[in-house]
């Protein structure tokens, strides 16, 4: 019989787990929004830095997320450095080349935050290896996608989609809406949510707004 272990974050909500196929299965759901990592203790999955979280039902095993620490912001700074490649060849000296990063990187926070007020920031994992950012936050109704970047060498291997999908499956249970909003000369992401069921539902000077409902 499989053994299990059970992390709570101290400053997470008491959370109620929901078993939907008997006791042999080994995945679990959450039925709130709140911190748990519940898995075998036999488990191959090791954790980066903290536990990792099964909130999402992946299709794909390997793929996990968990809660950001404040250790975690050098690789955001590396992961936002690796999709603004131009920002590195602009001819400007190194140093000047690193605070400018910074820079714009502090303004994407504060663009985000102004956005959507205190979302929940997770690092995404492949296995042990960061690879990315999700930037979520829950309304009453909704589900609103702040944010969600990969590093430029794990693009185009479907883990976007898997997280797309494992995110409707969510929404879904919890009869949530999801939404989110796509720049305007983001063709490439715009057709890609396209592709996964979201739907325009507003146009500002900038963005799409895009609305997915099950």
């Amino acid at each position: 019989m499989a053994r299990y272990s059970l992390t709570l974050c101290a400053h997470s909500p008491p959370a109620i787990l929901w078993h939907p196929a008997g006791r042999r299965s080994h995945r679990w759901y959450l039925v709130n929004w709140s911190v748990l990592c519940l898995m075998p203790t036999e488990s191959r999955t090791k954790t980066y830095k903290g536990a990792t979280m099964q909130l999402l039902d992946f299709s794909d095993p390997g793929l996990s997320l968990r809660l950001a620490e404040q250790a975690d912001d050098a690789f955001f700074q590396q992961l936002f450095a690796a999709n603004h490649p131009y920002l590195e060849h602009c001819g400007l000296p190194e140093p000047m080349v690193r605070q400018l990063l910074q820079q714009q990187y502090q303004l994407q926070l504060q663009s985000y935050l102004q956005q959507t007020p205190k979302p929940d920031t997770y690092l995404l994992l492949n296995c042990t290896e960061p690879v990315g950012r999700l930037m979520l936050a829950r309304h009453v109704e909704y589900l609103h996608l702040t944010d969600l970047a990969f590093l430029p060498s794990h693009c185009g291997r479907g883990f976007g989609s898997k997280l797309i999908q494992a995110l409707q499956q969510y929404a879904r249970r919890q009869q949530l809406a999801l939404s989110l909003l796509v720049d305007q000369q983001n063709s490439g992401a715009y057709q890609f949510y396209l592709r996964h069921d979201f739907k325009s539902v507003a146009v500002t000077t900038s963005h799409y707004q895009l609305c997915w409902r099950s």
